[in-house]
């Protein structure tokens, strides 16, 4: 997990320094949901490894010694489980917070899809490399780590090709569905944090409210009428408060920076 937490740290600071182009916002997002992913579920084991170790029951009580010997304390990991234990804020709330950045950036990375298939995303070609090379220019490193499992770029674009095409308006559609039910989520996870997070919380939230928000306007638009529908575009820029992720603004084509 320490591995995946550096990778995802790397990822992010890309973003706090500006290095990347709106053309590679997609494939970032989708590694860093999968390294999320991957750390999500290494504390998720640990958490249960504590359990059994620990001897901590379904109530989330700790059993007796005779329980530990035979392996009976164990249950699946549950914030539940660490009701008036120490390990809440640091185990239960990580798992929750953790959850909130995967969902983010999956839904981030269900955006972008949506919007290069339906033509609303301003996004600059490439002027050096191919996008094959800044894949491997962005992760290339990763790969020199045999854990998390490093991904390569035809498992991108497999990817990519699975959730939306441009010729088929209702997978689509249905990318900026699921893009919509994540961020969703990533605010009741957020809502559940303690007080002692909450200005990182509200931070996310905002995130997480302003998508929603810009996907909501596009299918709206795109239901009342093609005039509307057409003269719409959309940009991205960094979120404020928090720099590690994107914002995207609904905009007239009359408006976008050239």
């Amino acid at each position: 997990s320490q591995i995946a937490r550096v990778q995802i740290m790397m990822l992010f600071k890309g973003f706090e320094l500006d290095l990347y182009s709106t053309k590679e916002y997609c494939m970032l997002f989708w590694y860093l949901e999968y390294l999320l992913r991957c750390l999500l579920n290494a504390v998720k084991a640990w958490g249960e490894a504590y359990l059994q170790n620990n001897g901590f029951n379904s109530s989330g009580k700790v059993g007796t010694k005779a329980n530990k010997k035979k392996g009976k304390s164990g249950t699946p990991w549950t914030s539940s489980h660490f009701d008036g234990h120490p390990l809440r804020e640091t185990l239960a709330y990580e798992v929750l917070e953790i959850q909130a950045l995967h969902a983010i950036c999956q839904g981030l990375f269900q955006m972008m899809v949506y919007l290069e298939a339906v033509e609303k995303v301003i996004i600059p070609e490439l002027p050096y490399n191919s996008e094959r090379e800044r894949f491997e220019q962005r992760f290339g490193c990763l790969h020199l780590c045999q854990s998390p499992v490093p991904l390569v770029y035809p498992q991108y674009l497999d990817t990519k090709a699975a959730i939306g095409k441009a010729s088929d308006p209702a997978t689509a559609s249905n990318a900026c569905m699921v893009a919509q039910q994540c961020f969703q989520y990533a605010r009741s996870c957020l809502q559940r944090l303690p007080d002692s997070s909450a200005k990182e919380a509200s931070t996310l939230d905002r995130v997480a409210a302003s998508n929603l928000l810009t996907l909501r306007v596009l299918e709206r638009a795109r239901s009342q009428s093609t005039e509307s529908w057409d003269s719409l575009c959309v940009s991205f820029h960094s979120s404020p408060g928090d720099n590690r992720f994107r914002t995207a603004s609904v905009r007239t084509r009359q408006q976008t920076p050239q």
